[in-house]
């Protein structure tokens, strides 16, 4: 059984996460789902 590692990372628009996020959706051997946050309604 292949075990895997799951993380998740947040930070504000233009920030070292998207970078982080490329580099990995690069890699055969990951896959990356980015979520936008929407918008609060009051």
């Amino acid at each position: 059984m292949v075990e895997s590692l799951r993380f998740a990372m947040w930070s504000g628009p233009r920030n070292i996460s998207t970078a982080m996020m490329r580099a990995f959706e690069n890699r055969s051997d990951c896959t990356v789902a980015d979520a936008s946050i929407a918008p609060i309604q009051s």
